[in-house]
């Protein structure tokens, strides 16, 4: 993540059909060992404007590591989700 090497605000955006979600990490000021994270949805994802609006979903803090371990999980839980799937084909993941 661009947040652990040093950046102040990093955003990404999971697009949905039509709209899609924004997802801002900000680093705390006072406590660098804290993200603030907000998450919005957005109505138009292929359309996306400067001055649209975006629904905050909602906004919270969390440590840097329990984010991180938070994403660890969720990935592995997915993998192996994925392997215990007989018609998933393994060679997908190589």
């Amino acid at each position: 993540m661009l947040i652990n090497k040093g950046a102040l605000e990093s955003e990404f955006i999971i697009p949905g059909e039509p709209g899609g979600y924004r997802w801002w990490l900000k680093r705390n000021d006072k406590q660098h060992h804290k993200v603030i994270i907000t998450i919005s949805e957005i109505s138009d994802f292929f359309t996306i404007a400067e001055n649209e609006e975006e629904e905050v979903l909602v906004t919270f803090e969390i440590n840097k590591k329990q984010l991180y371990t938070l994403i660890y999980f969720q990935l592995t839980n997915k993998i192996v989700t994925l392997l215990e799937d007989k018609s998933y084909n393994v060679a997908k993941l190589l």
